[in-house]
């Protein structure tokens, strides 16, 4: 039996196993081409991550004079 290369596969891992993961890619030689995979693995993690909301600045209220 013969797959496609370019078949897709869905993991279930834990964000601490991805950062792991990425942390291994990111000390291959540029030469690999493991970056671009670095790449790809974070944004599709990030997409997945809850999005934090900006925290606003407290509103200054004019001063009465």
């Amino acid at each position: 039996m013969s797959l496609d290369p370019q078949t897709l596969v869905k993991l279930e891992i834990t964000l601490n196993e991805v950062e792991g993961i990425l942390a291994g890619l990111g000390e291959l030689p540029t030469k690999t081409g493991a970056f671009a995979l670095l790449m790809k693995i974070r944004a599709q993690a990030e997409a997945q991550l809850p999005k934090e909301e900006p925290k606003e600045e407290p509103k200054e209220e004019p001063k009465a004079e």
